[in-house]
């Protein structure tokens, strides 16, 4: 598993209208409020979701102009020599003083035999000068992209993913599976 992303700093591709997030949490795009679930949390006004996809095209998706609606197939398994992309995105992180976000990630991920395929504490994921509204879904620039191998075991392998707002000092925990078949 590679991790990349941290060279994806276009502070701008950050608009998410698929959701919205509002001071009580995430919203459906009715407005309808969405419970906290395994994969999309919010405390203390903080918002945090984690997507497992498919798509080689997210980053594309992604950046589009705010009037279109990015859609990405949620994906529970990969076969050998596919690839699957962990997306994280964040909403209403703390602005400081000098319009600067402090948002940082701790990925890891397990193999179904219980070893660490990745263990990365403590990543820079949205440290940026923030120029639109906070309450916008902003994707972070932490993101994992996992290849199948033939050497990979086959079964359940496990995401836990902790963002944390540090200007808020609130922390969210999400975690998420997906099967190498």
């Amino acid at each position: 598993m590679r991790i990349l992303g941290a060279i994806i700093c276009k502070a701008l591709l950050l608009l998410l209208p698929l959701v919205s997030f509002a001071e009580s949490g995430w919203r459906d795009m009715n407005g309808n409020a969405i419970p906290d679930s395994a994969t999309a949390k919010s405390k203390a006004g903080f918002g945090a979701t984690l997507v497992i996809t498919s798509d080689k095209d997210w980053e594309r998706k992604w950046d589009t102009s705010p009037e279109t609606i990015p859609y990405f197939s949620e994906a529970k398994e990969v076969k050998v020599g596919k690839e699957l992309f962990v997306l994280t995105f964040v909403s209403n992180p703390l602005v400081g003083e000098t319009g600067m976000t402090d948002v940082s990630c701790d990925f890891l991920v397990v193999r179904p035999n219980g070893t660490k395929s990745v263990n990365t504490l403590n990543m820079p994921c949205l440290n940026v000068k923030l120029m639109t509204n906070p309450t916008h879904v902003f994707h972070t620039t932490a993101w994992l992209k996992f290849t199948a191998t033939r050497s990979d075991p086959r079964g359940i392998w496990k995401v836990s993913v902790r963002i944390r707002d540090n200007l808020r000092n609130v922390d969210i925990p999400l975690e998420t599976s997906f099967r190498v078949k």
